[in-house]
């Protein structure tokens, strides 16, 4: 069952926008281990049927498991970029896995099918 984020679910993905975005005169930076842990963790209780479907139905790397959830979760690519380390790829990562998930070719369609996940998941919850 998943449910539309509240409290410190939210919390926890604001977190992720507050470090990727240079908020309270901290400079942006990668997301560290812990922040990674209960992001998933966020996933996995708030969106289960999401966190299943990129575990268990599919492989995917850890540099993609972390890309695909900040697309999820509605990440911009810049933000991407910062919060995974990650630079001149991430284009090339994020087509990859619109072949690899929904054997599209683009990002833009990634993200299309993930945001209709997510509202799909949210209608359910």
């Amino acid at each position: 069952m998943s449910k539309k984020l509240e409290g410190a679910e939210a919390d926890v993905v604001q977190h992720f926008h507050d470090i990727a975005k240079n908020q309270k005169n901290k400079p942006s930076r990668a997301a560290d281990d812990e922040e990674w842990e209960r992001l998933i963790d966020t996933i996995r209780i708030s969106y289960t049927d999401f966190y299943l479907f990129i575990t268990v139905e599919n492989k995917l790397s850890p540099k993609e498991y972390q890309i695909c959830i900040l697309s999820f979760l509605g990440f911009t690519p810049s933000e991407m970029c910062i919060l995974t380390s990650t630079s001149k790829y991430l284009s090339n990562v994020r087509n990859a896995l619109a072949k690899k998930l929904f054997n599209e070719n683009s990002a833009y369609a990634l993200d299309k099918k993930l945001n209709s996940f997510r509202k799909q998941t949210q209608e359910t919850g």
